[in-house]
């Protein structure tokens, strides 16, 4: 799959050696040239300059629900461009230019930013024919969750939308089962019931999709009384809301983040440090020290992709004076 995409000779070269170096080099020397002339400084250059690259790794992520071809899906290339030549150069880029972006009028934030614009659409003529874009090549690094998400239709001069998903979804929510802390599995529900709520125009098509996310979730181990109040509390939110962007809260948070891995054992830790936080408030010394509890903060541990998945094969060390064999 990866070499029949490889040698579409329109989009991709082979070449003789890694270019790496190559363009390390005719960066750092464009750098260089820039910094004698005055038009970038010198903390500029000294965070521009490449220092002993990686060679970007090329691999595919397959789009199983697209017309297999000789028995394969098509793939969607991926560079993974960490510590690569142009790394710094195109985060650079990214942070200036990211302001004038809004500016383009054909600019979409996200999802509830298309919704909005969709909606605002009143008294479609008659005869309007519907229709959407897709592109083939362009950006490899456009988020593949931000794929098809909603449908939508014209009813009485005006565009109504709902939740879409793909024929290959298989609705895999995390299992109740799982070593998951407790409010992470309550916020899975209704993080997607809000989600259905946003998505969809009309209440019936709510309702409609929100019975089938009961029987997917049920499926996954969770009872009856937590899915209903998830569903009760997302029903009593206002559509509108869900739809206009949420300011972030910019106050400097002074709580110490206690980060963890988490471990069945990472309740019994909290409880603990909750029952026995008080003591030390008890003089005043230990009370200026310790004002406040620390914010508990979780991390995974590594699960069965992180273990085996890589951008690139690793190989064993060869020790110098040694054979290796080949079979």
């Amino acid at each position: 799959m990866a070499l029949t995409q490889l040698m579409d000779e329109r989009f991709y070269v082979e070449t003789s050696t890694n270019l790496t170096t190559f363009h390390t080099l005719k960066i750092n020397r464009t750098l260089l040239s820039l910094l004698s002339k005055n038009e970038i400084n010198q903390d500029i250059y000294n965070f521009l300059q490449v220092e002993e690259p990686r060679t970007p790794q090329f691999y595919l992520l397959p789009k199983i629900h697209k017309t297999f071809v000789n028995g394969s899906p098509p793939g969607r290339p991926i560079i993974s461009g960490n510590n690569g030549p142009t790394e710094k150069i195109s985060s650079f880029v990214d942070e200036h230019i990211k302001s004038f972006v809004p500016l383009i009028k054909s600019y979409v934030k996200d999802t509830p930013d298309f919704i909005n614009k969709i909606e605002r659409i009143k008294n479609l003529p008659e005869g309007t024919i519907l229709a959407t874009m897709d592109v083939t090549s362009l950006y490899t690094n456009i988020p593949n969750q931000e794929d098809t998400i909603v449908k939508f239709r014209k009813t009485l001069g005006t565009v109504e939308v709902e939740l879409y998903t793909k024929p290959t979804d298989t609705h895999s929510y995390l299992h109740y089962d799982s070593e998951h802390p407790i409010p992470c599995k309550k916020a899975g529900p209704y993080g997607q019931f809000l989600r259905v709520k946003r998505n969809c125009t009309n209440d019936a098509d709510f309702q409609r999709h929100s019975a089938s996310l009961l029987k997917y979730y049920k499926f996954r181990g969770y009872n009856k009384t937590l899915l209903n109040a998830s569903l009760k509390k997302a029903e009593a939110k206002d559509r509108k809301a869900l739809l206009n962007p949420v300011k972030k809260d910019t106050k400097k948070m002074t709580r110490i983040p206690l980060v963890l891995s988490y471990t069945k054992a990472s309740p019994n830790l909290r409880e603990i440090i909750d029952t026995t936080w008080p003591l030390l408030h008890i003089k005043e010394t230990t009370k200026q020290i310790f004002s406040e509890q620390p914010l508990f903060a979780y991390k995974r541990n590594k699960n069965l992709k992180d273990i085996l998945v890589r951008a690139a094969f690793q190989y064993p060390p060869i020790t110098p004076g040694h054979l290796v064999s080949v079979h």
